[in-house]
């Protein structure tokens, strides 16, 4: 089922994802989580890449302690970033929405953490999610 989800959702992102720059402008770590509410994973271990347009993919292990797959956009302006993407690996539903808005602090010449900031739903809570990133 998550194979098929997974298919449709690139199928459907097809005509987007022409039009993005063949180069990637970003790497990065998914590090770790801090939440709200107890019990949740907060070593959420993973990777993404972020193209030059703005198409944007990644994998982490989450809150929930599953295996989480994404695809979407993100928009940048100055340090801040913001994300839309679809979600697979949650208990709620086998593809959830995300918006997730970002902040980059500068640590280097090309590297830098990102703190995220997660309004889950409500049983989850709110979450501050950390990343390392790398600029090519």
């Amino acid at each position: 089922m998550r194979k098929t989800i997974i298919a449709a959702l690139l199928a459907v992102s097809a005509p987007a994802w022409a039009d993005v720059e063949a180069d990637v402008d970003r790497i990065g770590l998914h590090l770790g989580t801090v939440h709200q509410g107890d019990g949740f994973n907060n070593v959420n271990p993973g990777l993404y890449a972020v193209w030059q347009g703005g198409a944007t993919v990644g994998t982490y292990f989450n809150s929930e302690r599953r295996q989480t797959a994404y695809v979407g956009w993100t928009w940048d302006r100055g340090p801040f970033s913001l994300t839309a993407a679809a979600l697979t690996g949650y208990k709620r539903a086998p593809l959830v929405p995300g918006l997730i808005p970002s902040l980059r602090v500068p640590l280097g010449e090309r590297s830098a953490a990102r703190v995220s900031f997660v309004l889950a739903p409500e049983k989850q809570g709110r979450a501050v999610h950390f990343s390392w990133e790398w600029s090519l």
